[in-house]
């Protein structure tokens, strides 16, 4: 709970510094719910992440 309370927080910031960006009320609830009710990463991101990790190794 205190997790969503920063998240909340930290999109009002956002949204109050970006307001321009997020036109509609629309908007707003499609951020706000990505923040709130994020799944996290996909397997797509997952992998890419992986292969980052070892491109960074690999170039030390």
């Amino acid at each position: 709970m205190e997790n969503q309370l920063r998240l909340s927080e930290k999109a009002n910031a956002i949204t109050q510094k970006h307001n321009s960006i997020l036109a509609s009320e629309k908007d707003l609830e499609i951020f706000f719910d990505a923040l709130t009710n994020s799944l996290g990463p996909n397997q797509k991101l997952r992998d890419a992440a992986g292969r980052y990790k070892l491109f960074i190794q690999d170039n030390k």
